[in-house]
């Protein structure tokens, strides 16, 4: 680079330097259109956030359930999680479904639904929270209302086949063992009337004694199965099978974040200060010339 190039380039660097140095004076010396705007970019944020057309969101909690295998262990309940209960609710058929129920528009249903997985479980991210938020969001309470409702309840219908299959299993088996313990206690009446019977043969009586003991021992069995059945069927019922925790019920939202708007409004109004602060002194020189 040559002396002639490094000296012009020098008078470029200070050209920039005073050029920066006039326009900081000049902001400087008009900050109050800075504020002006930042004022007035806020109040229109702040209005426009007022004036967004009411939206209605409702949130339905959703248990997934938890099924377990007949040893007890915990089987993978891969339609309960949070990504297959988002397939299930925006399946097409379902959202038609929820659309018919609510009279809100298919598309609208399709746009406005969300899932969430609630957080804070114990080992959420391994297991995955044992609650689901289900929302609709749109412009009518009552339709949302019945639209989250109904898409909950269609979860709940296509997660329980298992369980309610296995409590159907366990409720016949408790009936039969139930009808069969009725059956054995007529019959130990039967033979404890026998042993009491006066003249009763030691043959006899050996037989009815050994058929009664056989009889106590099947009551036994029959009353420890109940009971078994009945706190299984308790579990299938209350810890297994799904259910909605939670109706929907609407709350009024905004269809524009006022945050949002404000930080928008305020940013905007700033740049127009700063450019209003910097054009002030050419347009007021230009202004008299012409006058």
């Amino acid at each position: 680079m040559t002396v002639r190039e490094r000296e012009r380039l020098r008078d470029l660097d200070a050209e920039r330097e005073v050029d920066l140095g006039r326009a900081a004076a000049t902001v400087a010396a008009r900050w109050w259109l800075l504020l002006l705007g930042l004022l007035a970019g806020l109040f229109v944020g702040y209005a426009l956030s007022l004036g967004g057309s009411k939206v209605y969101r409702a949130s339905a909690l959703v248990y997934p359930g938890t099924p377990l295998a007949a040893g007890g262990g915990q089987l993978p309940n891969l339609l309960g999680t949070p990504t297959a209960i988002r397939q299930l609710v925006t399946a097409e058929a379902n959202v038609r479904r929820a659309a018919s129920a609510s009279g809100l528009p298919p598309g609208q249903v399709r746009a406005g639904t969300s899932v969430q997985q609630q957080a804070g479980a114990a080992g959420a991210r391994t297991t995955g929270s044992p609650f689901v938020t289900i929302s609709v969001k749109g412009p009518a309470p009552r339709k949302v209302r019945i639209a989250t409702n109904e898409l909950a309840r269609i979860v709940v219908r296509d997660l329980s086949p298992f369980v309610d299959q296995k409590i159907t299993t366990l409720s016949t088996a408790l009936r039969a063992d139930e009808q069969a313990l009725v059956s054995v206690a007529g019959t130990i009446d039967t033979y404890t009337r026998i042993l009491q019977r006066p003249g009763l043969s030691e043959t006899d009586r050996l037989v009815a004694a050994t058929t009664l003991s056989t009889l106590e021992s099947r009551r036994a069995t029959l009353k420890s199965d109940i009971v078994n059945e009945q706190q299984l069927l308790a579990q299938a019922r209350s810890y297994e099978k799904p259910s909605i925790v939670a109706r929907a019920v609407p709350r009024e939202t905004t269809a524009r974040s006022r945050r949002n708007s404000l930080l928008v409004g305020g940013a905007i109004g700033l740049l127009l200060g700063l450019v209003a602060a910097l054009a002030w002194d050419p347009v007021a020189e230009r202004m008299r010339r012409a006058g």
